[in-house]
């Protein structure tokens, strides 16, 4: 049995075969399989990184802050950041600087090798607004040199006066939109037409006031860390489509001289200065809230209609006085940079009796209102 062998069926090679020309095959990886591979953990990395850098709540930040000095270093010299005039300084700051700052004059340090002695500084007096007083703030023009601790302190001073200071100024230009709701027909018109017959238009059935849509530019000031005042300029398109007729009277014998009938287009144009006052209820980096109140003049500069029969008439009628309103909104302003944000104010406007002409505010003066616009500040 030394050279005894076994014949193998040739399906058996044939199976081995094909297995051998599988495996020695390249493999064809997908190419979403291949993306998937870097850009997972790539991102996995990003998010990291955004975690880790994200200051948590233990950190330092506007309500809390530490300066921690490791060694003695040699004093800093700070620069004139602003004058001590101008430095508003909160509760908090000088319940964390309530300690003596240590300040060392320069040209006092012995040649030996000995340390000067170093002179308590006063700590800044207030008044009762919070302001500190120049008399009770050291003099940085004589040379003085301050540790690291008060540089730390003086700049986290300045940028908190930075941050309660800026904006004072706004520019912003914007359109509103209101509700046409369903108005009450039954409303008397404060524009009565005389007994006697007099040319203009008779209005029938069938009414459909349009939305009405102002826009407008105006500017702020903040007179107040939370209040600011603003005023502007607008102008406001009002429309509604009646079926009615035109009748034309001549003045001297009072009769009808001529009748047409159709669907009447009448369209008011106002222009108003607005006058509002603002509460700033929160102002972040990215979003800045606020409450306001306020009331709009108005004047109205037209008032056409226009019958669409076969000679399309028109025709138009003065109109006295002024329209007065007052409003009540919440508001809300997203920062797309420092200076410039997308507004968003909505509010509930009442329209005052003031014997204008018939539209959709002598059918319904209470309505609901949206304001969008841009807003540029300073």
């Amino acid at each position: 049995m030394l050279d005894a062998e076994e014949a193998v069926p040739s399906r058996v090679w044939d199976a081995v075969s094909a297995e051998l020309d599988k495996a020695a095959a390249p493999k064809v990886v997908p190419f979403w399989w291949r993306v998937a591979r870097v850009a997972v953990p790539a991102a996995a990395a990003v998010a990291l990184g955004v975690f880790l850098a994200l200051p948590r709540s233990g950190q330092a930040g506007p309500d809390r802050f530490d300066v921690v000095i490791a060694r003695a270093e040699p004093a800093l010299q700070v620069p004139g950041l602003v004058s001590p005039q101008d430095i508003v300084l909160k509760d908090r700051l000088l319940a964390d600087a309530s300690a003596p700052v240590r300040v060392q004059e320069e040209g006092t340090g012995d040649l030996s090798g000995q340390e000067a002695p170093a002179t308590e500084a006063p700590v800044p007096e207030t008044d009762a607004a919070g302001s500190v007083r120049p008399s009770s703030v050291p003099d940085r023009s004589s040379g003085s040199s301050y540790s690291s601790d008060e540089a730390a302190f003086n700049a986290l001073a300045y940028e908190e006066m930075n941050r309660t200071r800026s904006r004072k100024f706004d520019f912003m230009a914007g359109g509103n939109i209101q509700t046409n709701g369903n108005p009450s027909s039954t409303r008397t018109s404060y524009m009565r037409s005389s007994p006697k017959p007099q040319t203009g238009i008779v209005e029938g059935t069938n009414r459909y006031y349009g939305i009405p849509v102002t826009f407008g530019v105006g500017v702020g000031y903040r007179f107040a860390p939370r209040w600011s005042v603003s005023t502007g300029l607008t102008y406001t398109s009002l429309s509604r489509t009646f079926t009615g007729r035109f009748v034309e009277i001549d003045a001297v014998s009072g009769t009808e001289v001529r009748s047409v009938s159709g669907e009447v287009d009448n369209v008011q144009q106002y222009i108003g200065i607005p006058l509002n006052l603002r509460y700033h209820l929160m102002d972040g980096e990215r979003i800045r809230c606020y409450s306001f109140v306020g009331g709009t003049v108005e004047r109205c500069l037209s008032d056409k209609y226009r019958i669409q029969a076969a000679e399309n008439l028109l025709w138009s009628k003065p109109i006295r006085g002024v329209q007065v309103s007052a409003a009540l909104g919440l508001g809300v302003e997203f920062a797309v940079t420092p200076h410039l944000g997308i507004y968003a104010d909505p509010s509930i406007r009442y329209w005052f009796p003031c014997r204008q002409s018939k539209s959709i505010r002598t059918q319904q003066p209470l309505m609901a209102g949206m304001e969008v616009g841009l807003r540029f500040g300073w």
